[in-house]
């Protein structure tokens, strides 16, 4: 068999190495929130995001010599994603991490403590629907026209569920907002009269209102926890 037959591999391992590795790095032009709660990026005149283009043009400031048809077979042969992965669970709260953690250790409360997971839904509408009209000559189920008006009889429902033994606690309301809330909060504090009470809930301006703060003064057994 004769060896050095068909054409040269243009670029080197090493440098598909260095082009792949381009995805793990952040892109210099992408803005971040600082510790002083600013913004502001590596370098604002270079790409915010990685996208076929911007990883070839970095990958020849790197002194590689590939096109963007290369750049994309490598990384689709490696498995690689060159697109921006956005997640619902990336805060930009600079406290997010500690948050996080003080969170996590819930897992394993304080002596007599007590943990609730409180949310709500909503605005919904209770009602009943008359039967169905029947069937049509062809075979089919004739259904109800859709009403999809709210109308003035919306509910809005809360609802906690206690952690060590699955017992819920649950309230409706016609509103989402701080006054019912905190309402909401003092049936959990009724139901568990005992100890302290750590709520883990969403970060919704009902939650850090004015009057909710001032409402959670009064009541120092409670601890909020955002999940975000």
């Amino acid at each position: 068999m004769l060896g050095g037959q068909g054409r040269k591999r243009r670029i080197t391992e090493a440098e598909r190495s260095r082009i792949v590795g381009l995805i793990k790095l952040r892109p210099p032009g992408r803005l971040e929130v600082q510790p002083s709660n600013e913004m502001w990026a590596a370098d604002e005149s270079g790409p915010a995001e990685w996208t076929l283009d911007t990883l070839t043009a970095a990958a020849r400031g790197l002194g590689i010599g590939v096109s963007r048809s290369q750049v994309r077979r490598i990384l689709l042969a490696e498995g690689m994603r060159w697109r921006r992965t956005r997640s619902w669970t990336r805060s930009r709260d600079v406290d997010f991490r500690e948050k996080d953690t003080d969170r996590r250790a819930l897992h394993q409360p304080p002596d007599g403590a007590t943990v609730v997971c409180a949310d709500e839904l909503g605005p919904v509408i209770p009602r009943t629907f008359p039967p169905a009209l029947g069937w049509s000559p062809d075979g089919h189920r004739i259904k109800n026209e859709i009403d999809y008006s709210r109308g003035p009889e919306k509910t809005c429902v809360y609802g906690a569920l206690r952690v060590r033994d699955g017992q819920a606690i649950t309230m409706t309301a016609t509103s989402r907002n701080s006054v019912f809330y905190q309402q909401f909060l003092q049936l959990v504090e009724d139901a568990n009269p005992v100890g302290d009470l750590y709520v883990i809930t969403d970060n919704l301006s009902s939650r850090t209102s004015v009057s909710t703060r001032t409402w959670l003064e009064e009541h120092p057994r409670i601890r909020h926890h955002p999940t975000c």
